[in-house]
């Protein structure tokens, strides 16, 4: 994925604009609390799957289109052992990511940042010609009212 150039970001009110890094517009400021993503894969994708690869690419990625802090995205990896995909063969598998934002984005907008999201995913897996794998994004609304968090920064002689 191309990230290079003008760079579409997704704010809070709903619309996409195409802007330079750090144009922000003033009237709106990114919240610190969140994404929150999940991805969780089953366990036939472990060897196929850069996860941290993928995370700190995802983590880029969703900063710059949402229009959040870097340092506030927190990538959570789960693997699935039991799981049942179509008929239950063992060729199936699955990775599903799901990346919670603030909620005010438009239906657009989600779904411009859930391709991209799934791009950059299938980027970061191995081929698998013996398997069949399904890889599927949903972006989630955070309710900003009730989600809430607190940093407790290590402090200067443990940075050393």
């Amino acid at each position: 994925m191309d990230l290079s150039g003008s760079v579409h970001r997704l704010n809070p009110r709903g619309d996409a604009s195409t802007t330079l890094p750090g144009n922000r517009p003033p009237e709106w400021e990114p919240e610190e609390p969140m994404p929150q993503i999940l991805v969780e894969y089953s366990d036939n994708m472990t060897d196929a799957f850069d996860r941290r690869g993928f995370a700190l690419a995802l983590h880029t990625l969703v900063a710059t289109m949402a229009e959040t802090a870097l340092d506030s995205c927190k990538t959570r990896f789960r693997p699935i052992e039991e799981y049942v995909i179509a008929d239950g063969a063992a060729h199936h598998a699955m990775v599903h990511i799901e990346v919670g934002l603030l909620s005010g984005r438009t239906a657009e907008a989600k779904s411009e940042l859930a391709r991209a999201v799934l791009a950059l995913a299938r980027d970061h897996m191995k081929p698998t010609p013996r398997l069949t794998v399904q890889t599927t994004v949903d972006i989630a609304d955070l309710d900003g009212d009730s989600y809430q968090k607190h940093v407790a920064a290590r402090s200067e002689t443990e940075k050393e």
